[in-house]
């Protein structure tokens, strides 16, 4: 009986041993595993929207900062936005569905000192442009409907500041919207034109829908470029999308952008900061 213990305890141990030795190999591979499903998560996860108080704080020589937000027009909306101005101060500010009364243009006067306010008939977007960039004038607009957007340029056509595509594309649906979007699309690569263009605004889409496809824009795409979803504002970042961008052409560069906690529309705005290039 003594030796059937023995023999039935040696089993067990050699059981036991084999278990936990199996359960040791098998560690690393459990451990890869889950590193390799955190990893996933982490990069498919967008950043979260960030406060202004991360935003850079001062402008340097040969950059721009550009801020794009689609305001929705919403009552009591301005003083979010003069707050969001004078916070940030950006050389360059789109604002889709915003608009004053006829002709099309929000008095300058509705904003801080130091920029001019540019619109058009019809066209439910706004641009502010810093004093600093010199004074600039509409170019050309788009009201047939398939886009709502507008481009400025300096007055001065030796001035080095850049023209400026303010998007406003139409949302793709199936009921006709998808044509209409991509002829907005086209409409933004027909104004990108020079290399000195800045474009930004809501595009209603992920740029990798239009990427390759607006002229001479592009979107950045350095390690700085952290933008996440601008709508529905409603709803946490990882469930919404990116479709408000910054693009510019071959003479800047975008080399930091971020999504940002805002005010009352249903889109957050962003924030971008470009270099000129070399």
């Amino acid at each position: 009986m003594f030796c059937g213990a023995m023999v039935v305890t040696g089993v067990g141990v050699a059981l036991l041993r084999w278990r936990v030795g199996r359960i040791t190999r098998m560690m690393p591979i459990a451990i890869i595993a889950v590193s390799a499903v955190v990893a996933i998560a982490v990069t498919l996860t967008p950043p979260a929207p960030v406060s202004t108080a991360v935003v850079p704080a001062d402008r340097e020589n040969d950059t721009l900062r550009v801020l794009s937000w689609n305001v929705k027009q919403a009552p009591g909306g301005n003083h979010d936005l003069i707050t969001l101005i004078e916070k940030l101060k950006p050389d360059i500010a789109v604002f889709a569905e915003l608009y004053g009364p006829d002709p099309g243009v929000v008095p300058d006067s509705d904003w801080p000192a130091g920029y001019q306010a540019i619109g058009a008939p019809s066209i439910a977007v706004t641009v502010l442009i810093a004093d600093d960039l010199g004074r600039y004038e509409l170019v050309d607009s788009d009201a047939s409907g398939r886009t709502s957007g507008l481009t400025v340029g300096p007055r001065d056509s030796g001035s080095p500041s850049p023209d400026v595509v303010a998007v406003h594309l139409t949302r793709p649906s199936l009921a006709g919207g998808v044509v209409m979007w991509e002829d907005g699309v086209d409409w933004v690569a027909s104004q990108c034109r020079s290399p000195n263009t800045v474009a930004a605004g809501d595009f209603n889409s992920a740029s990798a829908s239009f990427e390759g496809r607006i002229g001479t824009c592009a979107v950045g795409s350095g390690k700085e470029v952290r933008g996440s979803s601008t709508w529905p504002a409603w709803l946490p970042a990882p469930f919404g999308a990116q479709i408000d961008h910054v693009a510019s052409g071959s003479d800047w560069t975008v080399t930091w952008l971020r999504t940002l906690t805002a005010g009352h529309s249903d889109h957050r705005p962003i924030f971008g900061v470009l270099e000129r290039s070399a």
